[in-house]
């Protein structure tokens, strides 16, 4: 009797799948959100808009470990990051998975245009990377005694933001589509967190890539 009257108690989830999607964008809890989209995945398993959800969903709310990031579904462009934390076949199964997911193909299937959800998709998890791991990283904030400036903060993010933008350019991994796509996300994201400040990225990548983006 004590045990009943102290569990947790899940509130009840509605019978619609988009009121579902809706609904897990507005959860914290990863458990959660993945409760909402598996119950909208069974009510609606031919929905792009349910499927695309869990896509970005990643492996969250999955995770045994609290903390345990590389349950983010963007935690993949670590690999353009900080290549030297994984191991070469680690690294090529992290940039693989970003386009050969069961999950995207299942997606993929459902669109009408794949071209257009792939590019979507694409920016994304780029769009998201750059919000955690990158705008959010203590590293990358150009602080010095806790302190920094709009120049030293630019000075700081310049520096992921063109290595990964040389080494997608330079990833045997990659079809030339498949490069074009990451390249051109990552660009414009680099302008949006740097305000278009794009010297010290453009110094890192070269002329010839500066060009290719600027087509």
């Amino acid at each position: 009797m004590l045990k009943a009257l102290f569990q947790k108690k899940t509130a009840p989830l509605p019978d619609d799948a988009d009121a579902l999607v809706e609904l897990s964008g507005r959860i914290q809890d990863p458990r959660e959100r993945r409760r909402c989209l598996e119950k909208a995945q069974a009510l609606a398993p031919e929905s792009l808009r349910v499927q695309r959800a869990l896509l970005m969903l990643g492996d969250l709310g999955r995770e045994k470990r609290t903390g345990d990031f590389s349950a983010i579904k963007s935690y993949l462009l670590m690999a353009f990051e900080n290549p030297e934390a994984f191991d070469e076949p680690k690294r090529r199964a992290m940039i693989r998975d970003i386009f050969d997911h069961p999950q995207l193909r299942l997606c993929l299937s459902l669109a009408e245009d794949r071209a257009a959800f792939m590019d979507a998709y694409i920016r994304d998890l780029v769009r998201e990377y750059g919000r955690l791991f990158i705008s959010g990283a203590s590293s990358h904030s150009g602080a010095v005694f806790g302190f920094s400036t709009p120049k030293s903060r630019n000075r700081a993010l310049s520096i992921p933001l063109g290595d990964m933008l040389a080494r997608v350019s330079a990833c045997p991994y990659l079809s030339a589509e498949e490069r074009g796509l990451l390249l051109r996300a990552l660009y414009a994201q680099a302008a949006e967190l740097l305000q278009g400040d794009m010297e010290l990225v453009h110094e890192a990548i070269g002329k010839d890539l500066v060009r290719e983006l600027r087509s």
